[in-house]
């Protein structure tokens, strides 16, 4: 039981130290933000930091890794593969919305970096995820729902009031 409550402590402390690194690189470019700035915000030692992180590169690029692999995983899970595209189009978006606004800080830092990202040979643990996360945007998903939607008279919605 001692183990896992250390664990959970360990992964308490990772999560803060994200947060905390996502609130900083989402407000500052890159360069602006330190380590020193990163250990006040968590709440934890800079050594701590180094201990969990080899560097700032290692914890910026992990938080696009790891928030990026949850995003693709949570989109992955919800499309079903069934006939039924304007569901499957409609859940996608609900859960990319939801995602997003969760993350808010991990979307500001994705988008300034998308293009950077995407030709990166240099960081392939992301440029793999970047691959899957083309890869939902090839599935049948928004083909078919471009096709619905251009082939369907859909009704709009009546304004009240």
């Amino acid at each position: 039981m001692a183990a896992d409550q250390v664990r959970i402590k360990k992964q308490e402390k990772i999560d803060r130290v994200i947060e905390a690194a996502s609130r900083l690189f989402a407000s500052s470019e890159y360069h602006q933000v330190c380590m020193d700035d990163i250990a006040a915000q968590a709440k934890v030692g800079k050594g701590t930091l180094y201990n969990i992180f080899a560097s700032k590169e290692d914890l910026y690029f992990s938080i696009i890794r790891n928030r990026l692999g949850e995003l693709i995983a949570l989109l992955e899970e919800t499309y079903d593969k069934r006939d039924d595209t304007m569901k499957n189009l409609r859940s996608l978006i609900r859960h990319l919305h939801k995602f997003m606004s969760k993350y808010h800080h991990f979307y500001l830092i994705w988008k300034r970096e998308e293009n950077l990202l995407n030709g990166s040979t240099k960081r392939p643990d992301i440029a793999t995820m970047q691959e899957r996360r083309s890869r939902m945007n090839g599935t049948d998903i928004f083909p078919r729902g471009v096709t619905t939607v251009a082939g369907n008279s859909i009704p709009r919605r009546r304004r009240s009031g």
